[in-house]
């Protein structure tokens, strides 16, 4: 199933406090971070959102980058999320942390 992609007016800025993130995830290429990943929220409310934070690797590194909010019904739902799309990322080249 795949996730509901809510309005990034919606939902919480990716530059909100990462303390009170369920996790905090990134991949980089080389000295340059790619994509970021936050997940927010609680299973019983609203469901957990991640926040896709992505860097383009052709653009200058001054550059703002993409957000995109993904909404899911389970905290496990959001994990698989993020490992799959770091798994991802790693066959490309990208060190994930």
């Amino acid at each position: 199933m795949a996730p509901k992609v809510a309005s990034p007016r919606s939902k919480r800025s990716s530059e909100a406090d990462s303390s009170a993130a369920l996790f905090t995830r990134k991949a980089c290429k080389g000295e340059r971070t790619v994509v970021t990943l936050y997940a927010f929220g609680n299973e019983s409310h609203d469901g957990v959102t991640v926040v896709a934070v992505v860097w383009s690797t052709y653009t200058p590194e001054g550059r703002e980058p993409q957000r995109q909010f993904h909404v899911f019904p389970t905290r496990e739902k959001a994990d698989q999320f993020a490992e799959e799309t770091l798994t991802a990322l790693e066959y490309i080249g990208c060190d994930v942390s």
